[in-house]
């Protein structure tokens, strides 16, 4: 429907006028009133109806003051006049300035104002029409444009094209001129690619265009020659002027990059290179700018790169894994998640200060993730689960910045941890009696923590941890229990003396076993054998 607006400073014409016809039915809505003229251009560019009902005179501003001022900004919005007769050189005179037509209050009908409306409205009508095919006309035409300068600047930078008459011709249709003119390379990198799922991709390519469009708009405007594509997600322009003053260059690239944030919540990074002379260096500069890029990575928001910018480093990456893996595996274990997030803040801080290659960041992190998964393999051996973090692979290579590659990181620990936690509710009591069986089993022997774990398919720290947790002692104080029980049975069975039996316990030294056998039991050996002949004297 059409939308209506009446200005009158009378009221009861104003409520007279909704009153007087059924305007729905008629295709239009009254969508705003006014009482003068200066009160209605406010409502006006608030409320941009298609339709404005306006009295001559009114107090302030009158009906021939608002008919000029709209007609200036909206040449398409209807004006028509509610006049009485003695007001004609005014209607002559809004006439002049657009208005289309003129109502006479005396003559307000039914009949008559819905006889009026409707040839307004089929005048709407045709233009809509008018409009819709010029505007598509005007898409194919530029859509038809814009696909030719996408091809010729990916020709350029792919170095497929010879710089000859041809081309300048080509060139200069395309209205990007190259004779005698300097040239600079820029590629702009949307910052929130991991929006593109939430997308269909006729939206998202909808929104390409459309920063396309405003980098258009703004580099015309600066009477800048240039040629725009899409390279994946990220966009090549090739600008050229007869002098490049870099100085100038970069508001221009400030204003689309805070144009594309304002009007379309785009959050762009963009990569400038060098300016230079001779096109056939489109490749190189796109090859620089396209290295430039990975500078993005450090930066927590979206940014303006030149091609000055200092070399990253390399890592020993064996060194620092060990400096951080077994700090976070470890805080794992002991469910200390707080921990091992702190853990993850901690390599970023170290990333950033040390302006390591962020592809070498991305493979330590995937890496790191790679051991983490190992270190439960026994958990996940008896589930479907591990599938569910594979994805995280191919998102930590993906990743734009150091930020999201840390909050992937910590996304990935919290479901490891969450999936830990039910895997030990479920499984501890299982655990902890396989510990007990192996350690009666071996008590005779040589038990290490390093034997224990392998027996259970699990990481020494963590058995130690759930070992503590579920049974309320450390494994060796436990063992030493075990070895003392024996002992203590072997004492009452036979006349071993004490330098006998500690070996056939798991002891390797004689005064080692004493001191354990007194702190266990509270006497020494031979108080416990006294012991048990009173004992078997009184029995």
């Amino acid at each position: 429907m059409y939308k209506v607006m009446i200005v009158d400073d009378e009221i009861l014409v104003r409520v007279g006028l909704k009153s007087t016809i059924d305007w729905e039915s008629i295709g239009f809505t009254i969508a705003a009133e006014a009482s003068n003229g200066e009160q209605a251009l406010e409502v006006y560019r608030a409320q941009r109806p298609d339709v404005i009902l306006t009295d001559i005179r009114m107090p302030k501003k009158d009906g021939l003051w608002l008919t000029e001022t709209i007609k200036k900004e909206d040449p398409w919005v209807k004006i028509l006049i509610l006049t009485c007769y003695d007001d004609f050189s005014y209607v002559r005179e809004a006439l002049k300035h657009g208005a289309t037509d003129y109502i006479l209050k005396s003559e307000i009908e039914d009949e008559e104002l819905v006889k009026v409306m409707e040839e307004v409205r089929a005048s709407l009508d045709a233009e809509a029409i008018k409009q819709k095919k010029y505007t598509y006309i005007q898409h194919q035409i530029n859509s038809n444009i814009t696909e030719l300068k996408e091809k010729l600047l990916d020709n350029l930078i792919k170095s497929k094209v010879k710089i000859d008459d041809e081309l300048r011709a080509k060139c200069q249709e395309l209205s990007f001129d190259i004779e005698g003119k300097e040239f600079l390379l820029a590629t702009l990198y949307r910052d929130d690619l991991e929006r593109n799922q939430s997308f269909s991709d006729k939206d998202w390519q909808l929104m390409n265009f459309a920063i396309v469009n405003i980098a258009g708009e703004i580099f015309n405007e600066s009477s800048l020659g240039f040629l725009a594509g899409l390279n994946d997600n990220n966009f090549v322009i090739l600008i050229s002027k007869d002098k490049i003053n870099e100085t100038e260059i970069m508001p221009v690239f400030r204003r689309l990059k805070n144009s594309v944030s304002q009007y379309l919540n785009i959050p762009l990074s963009i990569v400038i290179g060098d300016k230079f002379s001779d096109l056939s260096r489109a490749g190189v500069m796109f090859e620089m700018c396209a290295k430039k890029s990975q500078f993005i990575f450090y930066s927590d928001e979206s940014c303006i790169i030149d091609t000055h910018q200092k070399e990253f480093k390399e890592i020993f990456a064996i060194e620092i894994k060990k400096r951080y893996e077994d700090a976070m595996i470890n805080s794992l274990d002991e469910e200390n998640i707080e921990k091992a997030l702190e853990a993850v803040d901690e390599m970023e801080r170290f990333f950033k200060q040390s302006f390591i290659n962020p592809l070498q960041v991305r493979l330590f992190y995937s890496n790191m993730m790679s051991d983490v998964l190992e270190h439960y393999t026994s958990a996940f051996s008896i589930t479907d689960e591990l599938e569910d973090y594979t994805q995280y692979y191919n998102l930590i290579m993906k990743a734009v910045k150091i930020k999201d590659l840390s909050g992937l990181f910590k996304e990935f620990l919290q479901k490891i941890t969450k999936f830990i936690e039910n895997y030990r509710v479920n499984n501890s009591n299982s655990i902890i009696q396989k510990s007990i069986e192996f350690i009666n089993k071996n008590y005779s022997g040589e038990i290490s923590l390093q034997a224990l774990a392998s027996h259970l398919n699990l990481s020494k720290h963590y058995v130690c941890f759930l070992f503590k947790k579920e049974t309320g002692e450390n494994i060796s104080v436990y063992i030493n229990k075990v070895r003392i029980e024996k002992a203590k049975q072997l004492l009452k069975k036979s006349d071993y003396k004490a330098k006998e039996i500690y070996d056939q316990v798991g002891f390797s030294d004689q005064q080692y076993f004493s001191k354990i056998f007194k702190k266990v039991t509270g006497m020494t050996v031979a108080q416990y054998r006294d012991g048990l002949s009173k004992k078997d004297a009184i029995k």
